[in-house]
C-alpha cells in the first residue's frame, strides 16, 4: 500500500513537470520551484549563522580584506566592500551566503542548459541542500563565491561550444578570470575545460581560433595574480 502510494505521488509530480512550462510556473521569469528551493537554501543557510565566533581561516579572511594579504585578490575586492557595510559577524557572514545562493541557482541553469529543466531543479535542489554546502556558505571563505564562479564558468564555456556570441564569449572571460583570482589552483578547471575542447572540438577550426584567442587574454590577464 506504502509503495503503490510513493508511485502515485511520484507520478503526479512527473506528469506535474512535464505538463507545466516554464512561463507559467513563474514569477518574473525564475521558475516557481526554483524561487522555493532557493527560499529554503537560503533558510538553511542563515540558521544559526552568527551563533558562533570566527575561526581561522575566517580571521585570515577578514585581515586579507583590510590588508590585501594572499587570500584571492577577487574575493577580497568583493570583501572589502562588504565591510564597509557590514560590522557584526552574522551580516559579514552573509556575504558568504549570497554566493552560496547564487550558487544554487546557476546549478540550476547549468542542469537545464545541458539536460533538461528537470534536471536543472534536481541539481539546484540538490546543492540548496547539500550539508557542505551549506557549511561553507556559512564561513567567510573563498569557497562560496568559487563554488559559483566556477559554475558560471562552465556554464559559458558549454555556451561558447554551442554559439560563440559576444556576450557569452565576454562573460565566460569574466567569470572565469574571477574563478583564478578567487584562488590560484581555481586555474585547474580551466586545464580541464581545454583537455575536454581539444577531445571534442579539435576538428572546428573556426570555434578552435576563437578558443585560443580565449585562453591568450585568460593568461595574460591572470599573470599577475599566478605569479
Amino acid at each position: 500500500m506504502v509503495l503503490k502510494v510513493k508511485k502515485q505521488v511520484l507520478k503526479t509530480v512527473a506528469l506535474l513537470l512535464k505538463k507545466q512550462n516554464e512561463d507559467s510556473l513563474s514569477i518574473n521569469r525564475i521558475p516557481l520551484y526554483l524561487s522555493i528551493i532557493v527560499l529554503i537554501g537560503l533558510i538553511l543557510r542563515v540558521y544559526k549563522l552568527g551563533e558562533f565566533g570566527f575561526w581561522f581561516d575566517e580571521a585570515i579572511s577578514l585581515t586579507d580584506g583590510k590588508a590585501n594579504g594572499p587570500a584571492g585578490v577577487f574575493f577580497i575586492t568583493f570583501l572589502r566592500v562588504w565591510m564597509n557595510i557590514a560590522s557584526q559577524d552574522y551580516l559579514l557572514r552573509f556575504f558568504s551566503v549570497i554566493w552560496g545562493i547564487l550558487s544554487v541557482i546557476m546549478a540550476y541553469r547549468l542542469g537545464k542548459f545541458i539536460f533538461s529543466k528537470e534536471v536543472g531543479i534536481l541539481s539546484a535542489l540538490l546543492l540548496s541542500v547539500s550539508p557542505l554546502h551549506i557549511y561553507y556558505s556559512q564561513q567567510l571563505t573563498y569557497y562560496s563565491l568559487s563554488v559559483f564562479l566556477g559554475l558560471s564558468s562552465s556554464y559559458y564555456f558549454l555556451k561558447i561550444l554551442k554559439n560563440p556570441n559576444r556576450t557569452s564569449l565576454t562573460l565566460y572571460i569574466l567569470t572565469t578570470l574571477g574563478f583564478i583570482y578567487a584562488h590560484p589552483i581555481n586555474f585547474i578547471l580551466i586545464l580541464i575545460q581545454n583537455v575536454f575542447f581539444y577531445l571534442f572540438y579539435y576538428k572546428d577550426k573556426y570555434l578552435q581560433n576563437k578558443w585560443i584567442f580565449l585562453e591568450l587574454i585568460i593568461f595574460l590577464l591572470s599573470l599577475p595574480w599566478l605569479g
